[in-house]
C-alpha cells in the first residue's frame, strides 16, 4: 500500500466514525469541492467570527454548516502559512 492509498484509507476510516449527519456534510464538501472552495475563498470573516460560527454550528448540531465552516478554516490556515 502506497502513502496516498494509506491516507485515503485513514480518511475513510475517520469519516465512518462520524455521526450520519456529519458524514453527509463531509460528503457534500467532497462532492462539491470546487464550489465549496470558491465559497470559502470568497468569504471574509472578521477576527474570531469564524471560530464563533463554528461553535454556533456545533451547538445547533448543524453538521452541514459545521463541515463548510471547518473547510473554510482549513483553507484560511493553509493560505496564511508561508509557502
Amino acid at each position: 500500500m502506497d502513502n496516498r492509498e494509506a491516507q485515503i484509507n485513514h480518511i475513510l476510516q475517520s469519516l465512518e466514525r462520524l455521526p450520519p449527519d456529519a458524514q453527509q456534510g463531509m460528503a457534500w464538501i467532497i462532492n462539491h469541492f470546487a464550489f465549496a472552495e470558491e465559497m470559502c475563498r470568497n468569504s471574509e470573516f472578521a477576527p474570531g467570527e469564524l471560530e464563533a460560527s463554528i461553535q454556533h454550528a456545533m451547538d445547533k448540531k448543524d453538521f452541514f454548516l459545521l463541515a463548510l465552516l471547518c473547510f473554510c478554516k482549513i483553507l484560511q490556515e493553509h493560505d496564511d502559512k508561508p509557502q
